[in-house]
């Protein structure tokens, strides 16, 4: 299990097939407000691989000159529910 920072182009195609499937249209910020915080540093994405496999993505609002960040958005891909996905991310402590 590995966390993979995303690009923009990556974050896009988890936002069009996964984020607007997994998370109410209104507790869901538009593409382009995602897009801009990513741009501006306000913001990071990660995919959850295991291999070259998305199992998993997070998304955290930094704000500026700090070093941590509070997790925006996480979620596991629907056939990957309940296998441990996140479990394993904080036992490595990848999200801590």
């Amino acid at each position: 299990m590995e966390l993979k920072e995303l690009s923009s182009e990556q974050l896009t195609e988890i936002y069009d097939q996964y984020m607007v499937i997994d998370f109410p249209q209104d507790e869901l910020k538009p593409l382009e407000r995602i897009l801009y915080m990513l741009r501006t540093g306000l913001s990071c994405a990660y995919g959850i691989y295991e291999g070259r496999e998305l199992r998993g993505y997070a998304t955290f609002i930094v704000p500026d000159g700090l070093q941590y960040g509070l997790l925006d958005y996480l979620a596991v891909i629907r056939e990957y529910r309940g296998t441990g996905v996140c479990t394993r991310l904080l036992d490595q402590g990848c999200l801590a």
